[in-house]
């Protein structure tokens, strides 16, 4: 959401995400149960959302940088260096296809602890 913030106002970011789902929508009690076209509907509306590189990046320095994430925290600009921070590991999120169960690939996991200590080192 901060990138989307950056590149186009949040309102047309989610009045477009409401326009891909209206078809959706107007088939609720047609076809298919409206429980499931509810399900359907915010599956697309949360496909960009989850799974959260920022959560990913700040659960990772919470367990594995403890003093430097508290460090973070206390200072305010914990926010701030997990979006930089986004940023650095993105060519990992692409090679190691974060997007597909990340919280079970260790290999993903030992990637972006790599990039966040050469990160923390550099500041």
């Amino acid at each position: 959401m901060f990138a989307t913030g950056r590149r186009r106002k949040v309102t047309e970011y989610l009045t477009e995400k409401i326009n891909t789902v209206s078809a959706l929508i107007h088939q609720s009690g047609k076809a298919q149960p409206a429980y499931i076209i509810e399900e359907a509907c915010m599956d697309v509306l949360a496909q960009e959302l989850w799974p959260s590189g920022y959560n990913y990046i700040l659960s990772i320095l919470e367990e594995e940088f403890e003093s430097a994430y508290q460090q973070l925290r206390q200072s305010g600009t914990i926010r701030f260096e997990a979006i930089n921070m986004i940023s650095k590991c993105q060519p990992v999120f692409e090679d190691l296809n974060f997007l597909k169960r990340p919280w079970i690939n260790r290999f993903l996991r030992y990637a972006i602890t790599g990039v966040i200590s050469d990160y923390l080192k550099q500041m």
